[in-house]
């Protein structure tokens, strides 16, 4: 009876987070704030509950509460911050597996792929292809796990055709696709090809990641897109994405004059 709250509460934040994955309009502010605040009040009540059960000797059900309702929101800040730049593969797949319930071991091979990109080991290189092996047939998030692991091999060319490749693919799993269109975007910035994630964006090809979404408005700017966000909207999507240190020299110059215009 008492869970019955948490549980509406924890749908209502997977579901405005699969509508900002979805939206690229005015909607993802609004839905970025609601799915920012659900996680507060998720983890905030998941810490308060389970430290309540530890004080009174109920350490199991304490770590339950923990893993199935504060780790859920946490994962995405755990994944970016600590689990993928320390390379902890096997740790970035169950952290990843419990927070989708719709095909979980494609997101969490996924995680664990990201978490080798950024630091590479033959261990975690074997571990994720013999779990990836099992999985017949090969669908978009298997793709996409080999795509990453080529980044992790230094070959981002390799990388780019095979997440590519899964654009039109009848199988979609919207937190892999967010991965990988996240790592495009990233891409697109680091060769400077401004009109390709501007074409992206329009096509609305990836579930736009808060980075990406805000790598969007940049390459607008850069284009001299009709409808790119002004320097007030910019700032707002700055202020929702991560990494804005690194961002911040893109935000200080988004636009390059004689580019031409495009719509």
């Amino acid at each position: 009876m008492y869970a019955i709250p948490y549980i509406l509460v924890i749908r209502l934040h997977r579901l405005a987070l699969d509508a900002r994955r979805r939206d690229r309009t005015w909607r993802y502010y609004g839905y970025s704030l609601a799915a920012g605040l659900l996680a507060g009040l998720l983890t905030s009540v998941a810490l308060l509950v389970a430290w309540a059960m530890w004080q009174v000797g109920w350490w199991p059900l304490a770590i339950l509460m923990l893993v199935l309702f504060a780790l859920p929101p946490l994962q995405p800040v755990m994944m970016r911050h600590v689990l993928a730049p320390l390379g902890l593969v096997r740790t970035a797949f169950w952290a990843g597996h419990f927070v989708s319930s719709d095909d979980s071991d494609a997101y969490g091979l996924t995680c664990a792929a990201w978490a080798y990109a950024l630091k590479p080991s033959p261990e975690g290189e074997l571990w994720i292809t013999a779990r990836r092996e099992k999985r017949v047939p090969l669908g978009d998030s298997e793709i996409i796990v080999t795509a990453l692991m080529a980044t992790g091999r230094g070959d981002a060319d390799t990388a780019r055709q095979l997440m590519r490749s899964t654009a039109e693919m009848v199988e979609n799993h919207p937190l892999v696709r967010e991965v990988a269109g996240e790592w495009l975007a990233v891409d697109a910035v680091a060769r400077g090809a401004w009109a390709e994630l501007h074409a992206d964006a329009i096509a609305a090809r990836w579930p736009a990641s808060s980075l990406t979404f805000l790598l969007e408005g940049i390459a607008a700017r850069k284009v001299d897109a009709k409808r790119a966000p002004g320097s007030a909207e910019l700032r707002v999507r700055w202020l929702l994405a991560p990494h804005r240190r690194a961002t911040a020299r893109l935000l200080a110059n988004p636009t390059t004059p004689g580019t031409g215009t495009v719509t």
